[in-house]
Protein backbone atom coordinates (compact mmCIF):
# COMPACT_ATOMS: atom_id res chain seq x y z
CA UNK A 1 0.00 0.00 0.00
CA UNK A 2 2.82 2.37 0.85
CA UNK A 3 5.94 2.59 -1.27
CA UNK A 4 9.27 3.00 0.37
CA UNK A 5 11.18 6.01 -0.85
CA UNK A 6 14.64 4.93 -1.90
CA UNK A 7 15.98 8.49 -2.08
CA UNK A 8 18.08 9.68 0.81
CA UNK A 9 18.60 13.26 1.87
CA UNK A 10 22.14 14.04 2.85
CA UNK A 11 23.09 17.20 4.67
CA UNK A 12 26.61 18.36 4.00
CA UNK A 13 28.10 21.02 6.22
CA UNK A 14 31.11 22.69 4.68
CA UNK A 15 33.70 24.05 7.02
CA UNK A 16 36.91 25.84 6.24
CA UNK A 17 39.92 23.64 6.21
CA UNK A 18 41.92 26.04 8.34
CA UNK A 19 40.45 28.47 10.86
CA UNK A 20 40.96 32.06 9.80
CA UNK A 21 43.57 33.70 11.97
CA UNK A 22 42.84 37.08 13.54
CA UNK A 23 46.49 38.07 13.22
CA UNK A 24 47.76 39.94 10.19
CA UNK A 25 50.58 38.70 8.02
CA UNK A 26 53.57 40.83 7.15
CA UNK A 27 52.10 42.48 4.05
CA UNK A 28 48.79 43.23 5.78
CA UNK A 29 50.60 44.79 8.72
CA UNK A 30 52.56 47.02 6.37
CA UNK A 31 49.37 48.10 4.57
CA UNK A 32 47.58 48.94 7.81
CA UNK A 33 50.55 50.93 9.08
CA UNK A 34 50.62 52.88 5.79
CA UNK A 35 46.91 53.60 6.18
CA UNK A 36 47.41 54.91 9.72
CA UNK A 37 50.31 57.10 8.59
CA UNK A 38 48.23 58.42 5.67
CA UNK A 39 45.29 59.35 7.91
CA UNK A 40 47.62 60.98 10.45
CA UNK A 41 49.34 62.97 7.69
CA UNK A 42 45.99 64.18 6.35
CA UNK A 43 44.89 65.32 9.84
CA UNK A 44 48.15 67.19 10.47
CA UNK A 45 47.98 68.74 7.01
CA UNK A 46 44.40 69.90 7.58
CA UNK A 47 45.38 71.44 10.94
CA UNK A 48 48.31 73.28 9.32
CA UNK A 49 46.20 74.61 6.44
CA UNK A 50 43.17 75.73 8.43
CA UNK A 51 45.28 77.49 11.10
CA UNK A 52 47.60 79.24 8.64
CA UNK A 53 48.59 82.78 9.49
CA UNK A 54 50.34 85.11 7.02
CA UNK A 55 52.40 86.53 9.89
CA UNK A 56 54.14 83.22 10.56
CA UNK A 57 57.68 82.73 9.21
CA UNK A 58 57.86 80.54 6.12
CA UNK A 59 60.01 79.93 3.09
CA UNK A 60 58.26 82.67 1.06
CA UNK A 61 58.66 85.36 3.75
CA UNK A 62 60.46 86.07 6.98
CA UNK A 63 59.04 87.26 10.29
CA UNK A 64 60.70 89.39 12.93
CA UNK A 65 59.94 87.02 15.74
CA UNK A 66 57.12 86.34 18.10
CA UNK A 67 54.90 83.36 18.64
CA UNK A 68 53.83 81.15 15.74
CA UNK A 69 50.06 81.12 15.33
CA UNK A 70 49.94 77.94 13.27
CA UNK A 71 48.77 74.94 15.31
CA UNK A 72 51.29 72.80 13.45
CA UNK A 73 54.22 74.88 14.64
CA UNK A 74 57.06 76.00 12.42
CA UNK A 75 56.80 72.89 10.24
CA UNK A 76 53.06 73.43 9.76
CA UNK A 77 53.60 77.08 8.82
CA UNK A 78 56.21 76.17 6.21
CA UNK A 79 54.13 73.30 4.83
CA UNK A 80 50.94 75.36 4.57
CA UNK A 81 52.80 78.25 2.95
CA UNK A 82 54.32 75.90 0.37
CA UNK A 83 50.98 74.34 -0.53
CA UNK A 84 49.21 77.69 -0.78
CA UNK A 85 52.03 79.02 -2.94
CA UNK A 86 51.82 75.99 -5.25
CA UNK A 87 48.07 75.31 -5.45
CA UNK A 88 46.42 78.43 -4.02
CA UNK A 89 42.95 77.89 -2.55
CA UNK A 90 42.96 74.36 -4.04
CA UNK A 91 45.28 73.35 -1.17
CA UNK A 92 42.30 72.96 1.17
CA UNK A 93 40.94 69.72 -0.41
CA UNK A 94 44.38 68.05 -0.35
CA UNK A 95 44.00 66.51 3.17
CA UNK A 96 40.69 64.92 2.22
CA UNK A 97 42.17 63.58 -1.02
CA UNK A 98 45.11 62.17 0.92
CA UNK A 99 42.81 60.37 3.37
CA UNK A 100 40.69 58.97 0.52
CA UNK A 101 43.81 57.81 -1.32
CA UNK A 102 45.08 56.05 1.81
CA UNK A 103 41.76 54.26 2.18
CA UNK A 104 41.59 53.16 -1.46
CA UNK A 105 45.19 51.99 -1.64
CA UNK A 106 45.30 50.23 1.73
CA UNK A 107 41.82 48.71 1.72
CA UNK A 108 41.52 44.94 2.14
CA UNK A 109 41.87 43.23 -1.22
CA UNK A 110 41.39 39.57 -1.99
CA UNK A 111 44.46 37.43 -2.36
CA UNK A 112 43.49 36.45 -5.90
CA UNK A 113 42.59 39.99 -6.95
CA UNK A 114 45.43 41.38 -9.09
CA UNK A 115 46.45 45.03 -9.19
CA UNK A 116 45.27 46.71 -12.39
CA UNK A 117 48.13 49.05 -13.27
CA UNK A 118 46.23 50.41 -16.27
CA UNK A 119 43.35 51.43 -14.02
CA UNK A 120 45.64 53.08 -11.49
CA UNK A 121 47.51 54.83 -14.29
CA UNK A 122 44.32 56.35 -15.68
CA UNK A 123 43.26 57.38 -12.17
CA UNK A 124 46.59 59.09 -11.57
CA UNK A 125 46.36 60.85 -14.94
CA UNK A 126 42.80 61.95 -14.21
CA UNK A 127 43.78 63.28 -10.77
CA UNK A 128 46.65 65.25 -12.29
CA UNK A 129 44.36 66.77 -14.93
CA UNK A 130 41.75 67.59 -12.28
CA UNK A 131 44.27 69.40 -10.06
CA UNK A 132 45.84 71.38 -12.91
CA UNK A 133 42.56 72.46 -14.51
CA UNK A 134 41.04 73.32 -11.12
CA UNK A 135 44.03 75.55 -10.36
CA UNK A 136 43.68 77.23 -13.76
CA UNK A 137 39.95 77.85 -13.30
CA UNK A 138 40.53 79.20 -9.78
CA UNK A 139 43.24 81.56 -11.03
CA UNK A 140 40.91 83.01 -13.68
CA UNK A 141 37.64 83.24 -11.76
CA UNK A 142 38.49 83.57 -8.03
CA UNK A 143 40.09 86.33 -5.99
CA UNK A 144 43.54 85.90 -4.52
CA UNK A 145 43.90 84.43 -1.04
CA UNK A 146 46.15 86.51 1.26
CA UNK A 147 49.31 87.20 -0.74
CA UNK A 148 48.94 83.99 -2.79
CA UNK A 149 47.34 83.58 -6.19
CA UNK A 150 43.96 81.82 -6.04
CA UNK A 151 45.30 79.10 -8.33
CA UNK A 152 48.86 79.09 -7.06
CA UNK A 153 51.87 78.78 -9.30
CA UNK A 154 50.16 76.00 -11.28
CA UNK A 155 47.19 78.23 -12.10
CA UNK A 156 49.41 81.20 -12.95
CA UNK A 157 51.44 79.15 -15.42
CA UNK A 158 48.37 77.68 -17.14
CA UNK A 159 46.54 80.99 -17.38
CA UNK A 160 49.61 82.85 -18.65
CA UNK A 161 50.03 80.25 -21.40
CA UNK A 162 46.37 80.07 -22.45
CA UNK A 163 45.01 83.61 -22.02
CA UNK A 164 47.06 85.30 -24.78
CA UNK A 165 45.79 82.73 -27.30
CA UNK A 166 42.28 81.77 -26.17
CA UNK A 167 41.21 84.81 -24.10
CA UNK A 168 39.17 84.42 -20.91
CA UNK A 169 36.10 82.70 -22.36
CA UNK A 170 38.04 80.26 -24.53
CA UNK A 171 40.44 79.38 -21.71
CA UNK A 172 37.55 78.77 -19.32
CA UNK A 173 35.76 76.50 -21.79
CA UNK A 174 38.90 74.48 -22.57
CA UNK A 175 39.70 74.04 -18.89
CA UNK A 176 36.11 73.01 -18.15
CA UNK A 177 36.14 70.33 -20.85
CA UNK A 178 39.54 69.07 -19.69
CA UNK A 179 38.21 69.03 -16.12
CA UNK A 180 35.31 66.85 -17.25
CA UNK A 181 37.69 64.47 -19.01
CA UNK A 182 39.88 64.26 -15.90
CA UNK A 183 36.82 63.56 -13.76
CA UNK A 184 35.88 60.61 -15.99
CA UNK A 185 39.44 59.25 -15.95
CA UNK A 186 39.68 59.54 -12.17
CA UNK A 187 36.25 58.26 -11.11
CA UNK A 188 35.13 56.13 -14.07
CA UNK A 189 31.71 57.84 -14.04
CA UNK A 190 30.27 58.54 -17.48
CA UNK A 191 28.85 61.99 -18.14
CA UNK A 192 26.21 60.40 -20.38
CA UNK A 193 24.92 58.44 -17.38
CA UNK A 194 24.86 61.65 -15.35
CA UNK A 195 22.85 63.43 -18.07
CA UNK A 196 20.41 60.51 -18.33
CA UNK A 197 19.98 60.42 -14.55
CA UNK A 198 19.34 64.17 -14.41
CA UNK A 199 16.82 63.86 -17.25
CA UNK A 200 14.97 61.04 -15.50
CA UNK A 201 14.89 62.95 -12.21
CA UNK A 202 13.67 66.12 -13.94
CA UNK A 203 10.88 64.26 -15.73
CA UNK A 204 9.90 62.53 -12.50
CA UNK A 205 9.70 65.88 -10.66
CA UNK A 206 7.67 67.47 -13.47
CA UNK A 207 5.32 64.47 -13.54
CA UNK A 208 4.87 64.66 -9.76
CA UNK A 209 4.07 68.38 -9.95
CA UNK A 210 1.61 67.83 -12.81
CA UNK A 211 -0.09 64.97 -10.96
CA UNK A 212 -0.37 67.13 -7.85
CA UNK A 213 -2.18 69.88 -9.76
CA UNK A 214 -4.37 67.36 -11.60
CA UNK A 215 -5.06 65.21 -8.56
CA UNK A 216 -8.69 66.38 -8.17
CA UNK A 217 -9.44 65.72 -11.84
CA UNK A 218 -8.01 62.21 -11.60
CA UNK A 219 -10.12 61.43 -8.55
CA UNK A 220 -13.31 62.44 -10.39
CA UNK A 221 -12.41 60.70 -13.61
CA UNK A 222 -11.34 57.34 -12.21
CA UNK A 223 -14.79 56.37 -10.75
CA UNK A 224 -16.47 57.36 -14.00
CA UNK A 225 -14.08 55.17 -15.92
CA UNK A 226 -14.75 52.25 -13.59
CA UNK A 227 -18.52 52.67 -13.97
CA UNK A 228 -18.15 52.82 -17.75
CA UNK A 229 -16.13 49.60 -17.77
CA UNK A 230 -18.63 47.85 -15.48
CA UNK A 231 -21.59 48.93 -17.67
CA UNK A 232 -19.80 47.73 -20.77
CA UNK A 233 -19.04 44.34 -19.19
CA UNK A 234 -22.62 43.89 -17.95
CA UNK A 235 -23.99 44.80 -21.40
CA UNK A 236 -21.70 42.24 -22.99
CA UNK A 237 -22.94 39.56 -20.58
CA UNK A 238 -26.59 40.39 -21.39
CA UNK A 239 -25.91 40.14 -25.13
CA UNK A 240 -24.17 36.78 -24.65
CA UNK A 241 -27.16 35.48 -22.65
CA UNK A 242 -29.57 36.58 -25.37
CA UNK A 243 -27.50 34.82 -28.03
CA UNK A 244 -27.48 31.64 -25.94
CA UNK A 245 -31.27 31.79 -25.57
CA UNK A 246 -31.71 32.17 -29.33
CA UNK A 247 -29.54 29.15 -30.06
CA UNK A 248 -31.53 26.91 -27.70
CA UNK A 249 -34.30 24.79 -29.46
Amino acid sequence: MFKENAKKVETIIKTSEEPQSSRLNGFQRLKECCFIVGVLSSVLLAVALFTFSPADPSWSQTAWGGEIDNAGGLFGAWLADTLFFTFGSLAYPIPFLLAAAAWVICRKRGEDEPIDFMLWGTRLLGLTVLIMTSCGLADINFDDIWYFSSGGVVGDVLSSLALPTLNVLGTTLVLLFLWGAGFTLFTGISWLNIVEWLGDRSLAVLAAIANKFRGSEQETLEPQLDEFVEDKVSTKHVEDDQQDDETLP
